[in-house]
């Protein structure tokens, strides 16, 4: 939740957030079709959790449409057994 608020602050807008804490640090980057939200170890630097964010950005933009009919049709091909409205839920 932290990331979410910080990256859509009215007051504070940012395209991209980096926090470090004591077991992970956290890449938060919005664009203009989704929000990701990376996880890390601790130790990684600042440059590299963005190259590796950026890569990940590049490979979704690829391979998963941006319209809704292709993407269930996308998430239903995919190896995942849930929902695309369950996969955020705890388990």
């Amino acid at each position: 939740m932290f990331m979410h608020e910080m990256l859509h602050s009215r007051s504070w807008p940012t395209k991209i957030l980096y926090h470090v804490g004591n077991k992970e640090a956290l890449l938060g980057w919005r664009t203009s079709g989704f929000d990701l939200y990376i996880v890390f170890d601790p130790l990684i630097i600042k440059t590299q959790a963005i190259l590796l964010g950026n890569k990940l950005i590049k490979w979704i933009s690829v391979s998963v449409p941006v319209n809704q009919a292709g993407w269930q049709a996308w998430w239903a091909a995919s190896s995942y057994t849930g929902t695309p409205e369950t996969c955020n839920q705890p388990v």
